[in-house]
């Protein structure tokens, strides 16, 4: 979790900070409605994730003052800090894995494109499938979820079944993997054998599931990490010239990929 990278750092106790959890869900209005509340106590940074593409509000907040960092999302087009993980990067690598594997029929079980990790992992799956020499309309089947939950990685095979069947579920996070495959379970299809499937995030439950999910691994604590140093820093300034930063800081990780266990070559 970004969490525990987050509250490790000392600077957070030793200013006698406190860390605020704030989930929107993706949405827009959540969103707003928490920035809203934040402000009004005068809270010395925010960092967050954008539900959405468009983060001028978030540009205004810091030039009202409030300390920003962006989470898991490039800042390259703004003058916010950010630190993030190359999601591209992510979704390619799973998508070679799959490739490798002999698959040419996948499923991407993505979610709504406004979602910038969501579009970067798509992206780097159809670059996967390029390189591979494929036509990615052949082998990719993209089902897009109003959202990322395990009920919705499940509803996804209803929508499946009105298709051509494919050898391997790419999912775009692990909790819609989960949704996945407790579908797949329900109708009998096995895992790996009948069926591989693939997620996203490596979050604690994927290793205890049988068998264990194949996923792309991000270092959340890391990012946590450098995410509160990089807000600490935005929000306080210079200790000795009471100067803040008026340049964007960005640091950028690439997942790696877990062991496979839910994934092997189509029969």
């Amino acid at each position: 979790m970004f969490q525990r990278g987050i509250e490790t750092r000392p600077r957070l106790s030793q200013e006698q900070l406190l860390l605020v959890l704030c989930s929107t869900s993706d949405s827009l209005e959540k969103e707003a409605h928490y920035l809203q509340i934040l402000e009004q106590h005068q809270v010395p940074g925010i960092l967050i994730t954008p539900a959405g593409q468009d983060i001028s509000h978030l540009m205004k907040l810091r030039r009202r003052g409030i300390g920003m960092v962006l989470l898991d999302r490039p800042g390259a087009d703004s003058q916010l800090c950010a630190v993030a993980v190359d999601n591209g990067r992510g979704g390619e690598m799973a998508g070679a894995h799959l490739l490798s594997l002999g698959h040419r029929r996948i499923a991407f079980l993505n979610g709504p494109s406004i979602v910038r990790q969501c579009a970067d992992r798509w992206e780097g799956l159809v670059k996967a499938v390029r390189a591979a020499g494929l036509d990615p309309d052949e082998v990719i089947i993209e089902i897009t979820l109003p959202g990322l939950t395990p009920s919705e990685g499940e509803a996804a095979l209803e929508r499946l079944s009105l298709r051509k069947w494919p050898t391997a579920l790419l999912c775009v996070n692990d909790t819609v993997a989960l949704g996945a495959l407790r579908g797949l379970e329900r109708r009998g299809i096995t895992v790996p054998h009948d069926m591989a499937v693939m997620g996203y995030d490596d979050v604690e439950f994927a290793a205890l599931l049988s068998p264990s999910l194949t996923t792309v691994r991000q270092p959340k604590h890391q990012l946590g990490q450098a995410a509160a140093e990089l807000l600490l820093t935005d929000a306080r300034g210079d200790a000795a010239t009471g100067i803040r930063r008026s340049s964007s800081s960005r640091s950028s990780w690439s997942g790696r990929q877990r062991a496979p266990s839910s994934t092997s070559p189509p029969v």
